[in-house]
C-alpha cells in the first residue's frame, strides 16, 4: 500500500482545486450579474419602421383592458427576467406604447446558440389576453438563416404558448395565468435548446440512434456558424439601438468564455471547408471583441 498520508494530501489538492474552480466561478456569475443587472429592462423609444409590428400597433392603438393587464406585466418584469452567464433576458418597452417590446435572449450555455445575442420583437393586440402576444424572431441574418426548427427565416416563432404551434392542453395560453414572461422562458428553454434538429415533429423518434445523432451535430454545426455570423459579429458591428449598450456587457464578461472552451469545442473535429469557415469567423469575432 502507498503512503496514505500522501494518498489523502493528494486528494486534497484535487479538492482544493475543485473549491477554487467554484469559487472563480461564482465571482464570474456575480460580475456578469452586476454587469448586466443595469441593462435588463428599459423604456426606450423603438416604435417606428424597426419593429416588425409598428404598423400593427399603429392600427390597433386602443385602449382598454389590456393595456392595464401590460401594465402589471410590466410591473414586476425587471426583478424576474432570467439573469445568468448562462442566459439572460432582456426587455425594451416603447416609452409611449407599452404594447410593443424588443426582447433580447442570449444563448444558453452548451447549446449551439452559446452566447449568442437573439432579437424577438412582441406585440399586445387589444384582444390580449384572450388572444396571446404575437412574436417575431428578428436576428435572421436578413430573412436568410433559420436558426431552428421552430424559428422560421421569415421570423416566425413556432411555440404552443403562442397558438403557432398544436400543443397539448396546458402548454397552449390561458388568458388568466399565461404571460410574457412564460413565453420569453420558453422560447429560451425550448427552443435554443441542445439539440434543436429534433424539434422536427417526427424527429424525436431518432433520438438515441447512430442516424439521428449524426443529423443531430450537422444540424447543430451549420447553427454554430450562423451563431457566430448573425448573433455574435453582426451584433457587435451593428448592435439594436436600445439594447447595445447591453450587448457590449454581455460579450465584454463572455469574452474568455467564447475565445476559450467555445472555440475549442465548436473546432473539435472540423475539416476542410468547415474548418477554415470557423477560424475565419472566429478570428473576426476575437477581432471584434478586443475592441471593447
Amino acid at each position: 500500500g502507498g503512503d496514505p498520508e500522501a494518498c489523502a494530501g493528494h486528494g486534497g489538492g484535487a479538492a482544493a482545486a475543485k473549491t477554487d474552480d467554484a469559487s472563480a466561478d461564482a465571482a464570474a456569475e456575480a460580475r456578469y450579474r452586476d454587469a448586466l443587472r443595469p441593462h435588463v429592462f428599459d423604456a426606450s423609444p423603438i416604435a417606428g419602421s424597426a419593429h416588425a409590428y409598428d404598423a400593427e400597433a399603429r392600427a390597433d392603438l386602443k385602449n382598454g383592458p389590456h393595456i392595464s393587464r401590460v401594465a402589471r406585466e410590466l410591473a414586476g418584469l425587471a426583478s424576474t427576467l432570467p439573469l445568468s452567464r448562462s442566459s439572460s433576458a432582456l426587455v425594451r418597452v416603447d416609452e409611449r406604447r407599452a404594447v410593443q417590446w424588443t426582447i433580447l435572449i442570449t444563448g444558453p450555455e452548451d447549446t449551439p446558440y452559446d452566447c449568442g445575442a437573439f432579437l424577438f420583437d412582441a406585440f399586445f393586440p387589444s384582444s390580449y389576453p384572450t388572444s396571446a402576444p404575437l412574436v417575431k424572431f428578428r436576428t435572421t441574418g436578413g430573412g436568410r438563416v433559420r436558426f431552428n426548427p421552430n424559428l422560421y427565416k421569415d421570423g416566425k416563432v413556432c411555440l404552443s404558448l403562442l397558438g403557432t404551434w398544436s400543443g397539448a392542453k396546458g402548454e397552449t395560453w390561458d388568458a388568466a395565468s399565461s404571460t410574457m414572461l412564460q413565453v420569453i422562458v420558453s422560447i429560451q428553454s425550448l427552443i435554443l435548446c441542445a439539440q434543436p434538429y429534433f424539434n422536427e415533429p417526427g424527429y424525436e423518434r431518432t433520438i438515441g440512434t447512430p442516424e439521428g445523432d449524426r443529423q443531430s451535430s450537422q444540424y447543430n454545426a451549420a447553427i454554430r456558424e450562423h451563431a457566430l455570423r448573425c448573433a455574435m459579429i453582426d451584433q457587435l458591428k451593428k448592435p439594436p439601438a436600445p439594447f447595445a449598450e447591453a450587448i457590449r456587457a454581455h460579450f465584454r464578461e463572455r469574452k474568455e468564455r467564447l475565445l476559450g472552451p467555445v472555440r475549442k469545442e465548436w473546432c473539435e473535429g472540423a475539416t476542410g471547408e468547415r474548418k477554415a469557415r470557423l477560424d475565419k469567423l472566429f478570428d473576426e469575432l476575437k477581432a471584434e471583441l478586443e475592441k471593447l
